[in-house]
C-alpha cells in the first residue's frame, strides 16, 4: 500500500508507481484505497484538445490560402502554423502522452517545441534568438520552477527528480550546439547547462538513497 503525495491518493495494492501521475508512492499501511474520479476531467481535456486541433487546422488552412493568394513569395503562414503546433503539442502530451515512459514523453515534447521555435526563428530572419535566448531561457525557468517546488513541498521533493533528469538530458543535448558555434551568444546557454547539471547532481547527492530508490522504481533498473 502506498500514498501519492502529488495526487493525494492512496493505492492499496503493491504498485510502486502512482497510476495517475506515475510518481513513486510513499509507503502507507494505515489508509484505505481512494481513487479520485478523474474520468470526467480527462474526457473534457480530450474534447478540448480535439476542438483546438480542429480550429487550428481550419484557421491555418485559411491563412495558407491568403498567403499564397496575396503574398506567394513569403510563406508567413508557417509562423502561426508553428504556434498552433506548439499549443497542440502541449495539450497532446498533457492529455494523451505517447504510451512511452513519462520521461520520453517530456523529452520528445521539449525537442519538438524547440524545433518549432527554431523554424520560427528562421522564418523571421534567422537571427538565432531561439537557440541564443529562448530555449536556454526556458531551461533556466524550468530549473527554477522545480527548485521552488522542492523547497515548498519538501516531503514530496523526490517526485520532481524525474523532471530534473529530463532537464539534465536536454542540457547535454545543448552542449554540441555551443561547441559547434550554432549558438552565437552562448552566455545564457552556458548558464542553463551548468544550472541543469549542478542541480541534478545536488539532488542525487543530497537525496542519497531516496534519490536512487526513486530512479530505480521509475525506470526499473
Amino acid at each position: 500500500m502506498g500514498r501519492c503525495l502529488n495526487c493525494k491518493i492512496t493505492v492499496r495494492d503493491d504498485t510502486e508507481v502512482c497510476p495517475l501521475c506515475r510518481c513513486v508512492l510513499e509507503k502507507d499501511n494505515n489508509s484505505v484505497n481512494e481513487y479520485p474520479n478523474i474520468v470526467k476531467k480527462i474526457r473534457k481535456l480530450q474534447l478540448a484538445a480535439r476542438i483546438y486541433l480542429l480550429l487550428a487546422l481550419v484557421i491555418e488552412a485559411i491563412l495558407i490560402y491568403f498567403n499564397y493568394k496575396y503574398m506567394p513569395d513569403y510563406r508567413w503562414s508557417v509562423i502561426p502554423g508553428c504556434l498552433f503546433a506548439i499549443g497542440y503539442l502541449t495539450l497532446y502530451y498533457l492529455v494523451y502522452g505517447t504510451r512511452l515512459s513519462y520521461t520520453m514523453d517530456l523529452i520528445i515534447g521539449i525537442i519538438a517545441i524547440f524545433s518549432l521555435l527554431d523554424v520560427l526563428d528562421r522564418m523571421l530572419g534567422n537571427l538565432r534568438w531561439s537557440v541564443n535566448f529562448v530555449q536556454p531561457g526556458l531551461l533556466i525557468a524550468a530549473n527554477v520552477f522545480i527548485l521552488i517546488n522542492i523547497l515548498v513541498r519538501r516531503r514530496g521533493w523526490q517526485t520532481y527528480l524525474t523532471s530534473q533528469l529530463i532537464l539534465f538530458i536536454v542540457s547535454l543535448i545543448a552542449i554540441p550546439l555551443v561547441l559547434t558555434d550554432q549558438v552565437t551568444q552562448p552566455l545564457v546557454s552556458i548558464i542553463a547547462i551548468i544550472l541543469s547539471i549542478v542541480l541534478f547532481i545536488c539532488y542525487i547527492i543530497l537525496g542519497g538513497s531516496r534519490s536512487k530508490e526513486e530512479l530505480y522504481r521509475k525506470f526499473h533498473f
